[in-house]
Parts: C-alpha cells; structure tokens; sequence
C-alpha cells in the first residue's frame, strides 16, 4: 500500500489544515444551502438565523465576514488536488457573491427591503457570473416589485 492509497476519509489530502479548511468551506455552504432552504419554505428569519450559524447573540455581518474569510482561505480545490491559482479565484468569487446573494434574499423575503435590494445591486455590479448576476436581477425585481414600483 502505498502513501497515495489514503483516499478514504481524507479525499486524498496529506495535509491536515487542508482537511480542516476544506470541512470549514463546506459548513460555509450548508449554511447558505439552509438560508436559502428557509427562504423557499416561507421562514426568511430562520434563514438568516442559518447565516449567523445559530447563535442569536452575533451581529449578521461579522458571522458573514468570517465565513467569507473561511471561503477565502488558500486551500480551494473541493475535494480536487490539482488546481490553478485563477480556477480557485474564480470559485471563491463565486462563493462570496452567492453568500451574499443569499443574504439579499433572506432579507427582501423578511420585509427589509432596502437591504436586500442594495445587495443585488452591488450583487450585479460584481459581474460575477451570469447566474449570479440573473438571479441578483430577480432578488432585486421582487424587491422593487414588494416596494410596490412599477417595472
């Protein structure tokens, strides 16, 4: 057996802080994955409460810079152990402006409107990708639309 052969519950990683970051990464996107969730199933309030990892007490917006700061980390292949500097960039783009496409929603879907609708905005400024920039322009019509503005 050679050391290569471990690729059972390390997914092929040597390197133990790159299994931690990895498992870090992933809670970030189960979180974003259940905010969104809530939101679908009509509980926007228990999605942002996904977003501040359950605790009540925490300001939404320093939990969202940890978890961007987790998403950020240098270790960004998802399970992939070849991967250049530029895919990762793009993947944590990507990352970041779902998170905070998740926030916009969660909040427009709460009723505070002018926080969802300037997230999509800055959401499809960032021109990060085309679903993300599409999804950005339907978070941002729902709120306009739920302000009561004609479109």
């Amino acid at each position: 057996v050679s050391s290569n052969d471990n690729d059972g519950a390390t997914g092929g990683y040597d390197n133990t802080h790159e299994i931690i970051l990895l498992s870090q990464r992933r809670r970030v996107m189960m979180r974003i994955y259940a905010c969104e969730a809530m939101c679908l199933l009509g509980n926007p309030r228990g999605g942002l409460g996904y977003l501040k990892g359950g605790k009540k007490d925490v300001e939404l917006g320093r939990e969202v810079g940890q978890m961007i700061k987790v998403l950020s980390s240098s270790t960004g292949g998802y399970g992939q152990q070849q991967h250049s500097k530029s895919n990762v960039n793009v993947n944590v783009l990507v990352l970041k402006a779902s998170l905070h496409l998740s926030i916009a929603g969660a909040n427009a879907m709460n009723g505070n409107l002018m926080v969802g609708k300037e997230i999509a905005q800055n959401c499809i400024q960032s021109k990060t990708s085309s679903e993300i920039t599409t999804l950005s322009k339907q978070t941002l019509l729902y709120c306009l639309l739920s302000e009561g503005k004609k479109v």
